[in-house]
């Protein structure tokens, strides 16, 4: 068992000191050094008696040190499979191939147990049913402290909880402490799993739907505090949701997800500007507008493919409008792109025009931003609407001109729709 201790010996004082003082020595020299976490071809199977069904279909993205990447998209496309596959939470009964790379090393089918809490770490969908009922705050967060070794001591690892819970923004750090969860609100429990989650200082941190139950002003202060955390500590985050303003608000990275698919990747505002696939730009015509006479909400007709359901072509091909034969054939792929990279400011403070690099195989920018590659928008260079409008959808017989709930695509009874995605 490990002291906590800095560098060089002396008494560890920063957050990121006292949380990194239970790892190996060089446990974080690469943390400069290329992304943090890369996903290629991401696939997961969930077995069962009656035939294998895939939920994760060949996902791939990278996501830089300190940096983040939103996947957004409908209830069952996906999103959260993709963030526990990478956990590696599934027992023997999903399959999981592909590669997952932390810091450049191969992690998937490894010890997952070792590397999760100070490397990796996951802040749950439902607080309440993920601490324990019968035991305080402070007492759960002594145990992760002191199961990686980050305090030697008990003594040492309860004052290091109340820190935690002095970081996530807490008031009275030492009253939480000593309370059982049903006796916290829903903000409360929230930013204390958040404190569990980056108590080992983790290199990413993975949240799923963190502010689902949460109302708009606590989400605004959970989706800050996140900010400050990364600003504080320097880890990658992964957030899941359907909320396309928790997406716009973080900023980043977002990866569109449909039918377990990675449908369109890119720099936020690129992707909210510029949807580059014709579901990027139903779930943002979907957004409801100040002013907008009732009935006015677009909907996409239809429902997704049910989980398993096999498909040659892209998934979203029976909803679209624009579909063509290629799109029932193959389906479309993430191309590299070139991004403008701004230039730091001239010694008189002026901005300089930002520059575009070259558009090589070697230009490392353009390697690691992906767009959708849509063969109707590439062949007609027009950019879908997403103005509010209702996006232009083929007849139907089972859509209507009334929203329906979205559903978990593993129920093809009910009718689904893209208005899940709206801004809270």
């Amino acid at each position: 068992m490990t002291t906590a201790t800095g560098t060089r010996g002396r008494p560890a004082t920063t957050d990121k000191e006292r949380a990194t003082a239970g790892r190996p020595a060089g446990a974080d020299s690469s943390r400069d050094a290329g992304p943090a976490l890369a996903v290629e071809h991401l696939t997961t199977v969930f077995t069962r008696s009656g035939g294998d069904v895939p939920v994760v279909r060949d996902v791939s993205f990278e996501v830089a040190p300190g940096g983040t990447l939103v996947l957004l998209g409908e209830s069952g496309s996906g999103k959260s499979v993709t963030a526990r596959s990478i956990l590696g939470l599934y027992g023997a009964g999903a399959r999981i191939t592909g590669s997952v790379r932390l810091d450049g090393r191969e992690i998937l089918g490894g010890d997952m147990r070792a590397l999760r809490g100070p490397h990796l770490a996951l802040v749950p969908q439902d607080p309440a049913g993920a601490l324990d009922p019968l035991r305080g705050i402070g007492s759960q967060l002594v145990e992760v402290l002191r199961t990686h070794g980050v305090c030697e001591s008990r003594a040492q690892a309860r004052e290091r909880a109340l820190e935690l819970l002095a970081l996530v923004g807490i008031p009275h750090p030492a009253r939480v402490a000593r309370s059982r969860p049903h006796e916290l609100s829903g903000g409360m429990r929230q930013r204390a799993v958040i404190a569990i989650a980056v108590a080992c200082d983790p290199r990413v941190l993975i949240a799923d739907e963190p502010t689902t139950a949460l109302d708009v002003t606590v989400q605004a202060q959970i989706l800050d505090l996140f900010a400050g955390l990364q600003s504080r500590l320097g880890m990658a985050l992964i957030l899941v949701t359907h909320d396309v303003g928790v997406a716009e608000q973080l900023g980043g990275g977002i990866g569109v997800m449909y039918a377990g698919r990675l449908v369109e990747s890119g720099p936020a505002a690129q992707v909210l500007r510029d949807p580059r696939h014709p579901y990027t730009a139903g779930l943002l015509a979907a957004l409801p507008t100040p002013g907008a006479e009732r009935g006015s909400l677009a909907v996409l007709p239809g429902r997704p493919p049910a989980t398993g359901e096999d498909f040659p072509g892209c998934p979203f091909a029976p909803r679209c409008a624009r579909a063509v034969s290629a799109c029932v054939q193959v389906p479309p792929g993430l191309e590299p792109v070139v991004v403008r990279i701004p230039e730091p400011p001239s010694e008189d403070g002026a901005l300089a025009p930002a520059r575009v690099p070259e558009a090589d195989a070697a230009d490392e920018t353009s390697a690691r931003v992906r767009r959708a590659a849509c063969p109707v928008v590439a062949a007609d260079g027009a950019t879908p609407s997403v103005t509010g409008a209702a996006v232009p959808v083929a007849d139907d017989a089972s859509g209507s001109s009334d929203a329906s709930d979205a559903s978990d695509a593993s129920d093809a009874s009910d009718a689904s729709d893209a208005s899940e995605a709206v801004v809270r």
